[in-house]
């Protein structure tokens, strides 16, 4: 089977990074609605499960653009939760 990157042009690849983007904001803000109580979205569902699946089809755009490095996203993201952590342990939040 052919890679996503083999089979796309880059922007084609950054279009489906956009829209999957907007589907995940959409996903998380299901979850702040249904926990707020007000402004419930229609329809009962898993709202985590949705969260998860958007965050992968997400990741998927992101391994699959010609250029990015995982080892350096994920190089990044620990330096930002231990910059997160250090800021709410500043403002006396842990």
């Amino acid at each position: 089977m052919k890679q996503i990157n083999e089979l796309l042009t880059e922007e084609q690849i950054l279009g489906h990074l956009i829209e999957e983007c907007a589907e995940l904001i959409q996903a998380a803000h299901k979850i702040i609605r249904e926990k707020q109580g007000a402004d419930k979205p229609c329809g009962s569902g898993d709202y985590i499960a949705q969260l998860e699946e958007e965050t992968a089809d997400v990741i998927v755009c992101v391994q699959n653009l010609p250029g990015v490095k995982m080892d350096n996203i994920e190089y990044m993201v620990n330096q930002k939760e231990l910059r997160w952590e250090n800021r709410l342990n500043e403002e006396g939040k842990q």
